[in-house]
């Protein structure tokens, strides 16, 4: 999908896109739900923790367990 396609799917102007796009702008938490809706995807999936950070906790709390019994 295009930045033009995707703006106009979102309702947001093109430049927006390539600001959030490049990094220049964070977008707020309307503007994330107008993409995803754009995307058709569920804005959850933006946040969901990678592999190696769900190890990394699973570790820390198994750590913390073994430190206290």
């Amino acid at each position: 999908m295009s930045q033009i396609e995707l703006s106009f799917a979102a309702g947001l102007s093109q430049n927006q896109v390539n600001c959030i796009e490049g990094g220049k702008n964070i977008p707020n938490l309307y503007t994330i739900i107008k993409l995803c809706n754009a995307l058709k995807i569920r804005p959850e999936i933006l946040f969901s923790p990678t592999k190696d950070e769900k190890e990394a906790a699973k570790n820390e709390i198994i750590a913390l367990i073994k430190k206290y019994i």
